[in-house]
């Protein structure tokens, strides 16, 4: 269930994420400012693409910070697999289509994109790594950890902040 790489693997998802973000950039650039410089009715007509360009950087971003998260803190079995369903779930949707809102879906093809350029071993890896399988075994080891309060962790880097939360879980 756990992949044996999956910090090794999201390394380089998040590498072939990165690659894709500047792809979409550089279609949004042409089609909204092929000479340099934005143009504004070009920007106002290509909208979508620029919203569907923001999601992207956005998912990317995110997927960053997942995994410098991961990294930096404990790497039990419950962060490592908050890891590969987070990277599963967002690989797929930035390859697949991000729902922008409850009725606009940005594809790769809406900004002149190939969808392959996702297609690479480890991003099909951890997108078929997350699994209803995967997310019930975070279910549980959450719920295992009611009485502990270790819910993953939380990359509180601030002692006051530790603190603060320690004195919540005793009320």
């Amino acid at each position: 269930m756990l992949l044996e790489d999956v910090l090794a693997l999201a390394a380089e998802a998040e590498g072939d994420a990165g690659a894709y973000e500047i792809a979409a950039r550089n279609a949004v650039r042409a089609l909204v400012a092929p000479a340099g410089k934005v143009d504004p009715a070009l920007l106002e007509r290509e909208q979508f693409a620029a919203h569907g360009l923001a999601w992207i950087a956005t998912y990317v971003a995110a997927l960053r910070q997942m995994c410098r998260w991961a990294e930096a803190g404990g790497q039990d079995e419950l962060e490592l697999l908050m890891l590969q369903s987070a990277y599963g779930e967002y690989l797929a949707q930035l390859s697949g289509g991000i729902a922008i809102s409850q009725v606009e879906i940005v594809r790769p093809g809406d900004l002149g994109l190939d969808s392959a350029a996702l297609d690479t071993p480890p991003v099909r890896k951890l997108i078929a790594a997350n699994t209803a399988a995967v997310r019930l075994r975070i279910a549980e080891l959450i719920g295992d950890s009611l009485e502990s309060g270790n819910f993953g962790a939380l990359g509180l880097d601030d002692e006051a902040l530790g603190e603060v939360r320690r004195q919540f879980r005793r009320f």
